[in-house]
């Protein structure tokens, strides 16, 4: 415990006096310590947020881990839009004909030996009636336009 003995003047002056000492002594402690979380919080946010030069990673745990809510939301995002039924999770989509070979390395690389990817014709698909979607590749400045 930390206790502090105080001797109490005898005349109500002095009392007054020691009160008025006591407060303030109370209330440079207060703002002391209230300026000392402020630093210590501004501290933690800045080494939470730290990032090293850019193009390298980061490391703070709190953006390590900012990143991987993130890659799981648009995990899970992309695991809605998919069917499953036993054994099977089927994923409906338009993928360019020059990027198909490409999403199946992708997909297998994840999956490794547990199963294979295949990729079915539109026709062989869902069945859908229409066609595909107009598709032109972009660049940063034709990209602008795309859903004109």
């Amino acid at each position: 415990m930390n206790i502090n003995l105080v001797e109490v003047a005898e005349s109500k002056d002095a009392i007054e006096k020691q009160l008025q000492d006591m407060k303030t002594s109370i209330k440079e402690s207060k703002d002391v310590l209230s300026e000392t979380q402020k630093a210590l919080r501004k501290t933690l946010r800045k080494f939470a947020n730290c990032k090293l030069a850019s193009g390298q990673a980061s490391f703070s745990p709190v953006i390590t881990w900012r990143a991987a809510i993130k890659q799981e939301r648009e995990i899970l995002r992309a695991m809605q839009l998919c069917r499953f039924d036993i054994n099977i999770v089927e994923m409906a989509g338009w993928v360019p004909d020059e990027d198909t070979q490409t999403l199946v390395d992708l997909i297998s690389a994840e999956i490794g030996a547990m199963a294979t990817v295949e990729i079915l014709p539109e026709a062989q698909g869902r069945g859908g009636s229409a066609g595909p979607p107009t598709y032109f590749p972009t660049n940063e400045f034709t990209g602008q336009f795309q859903s004109i």
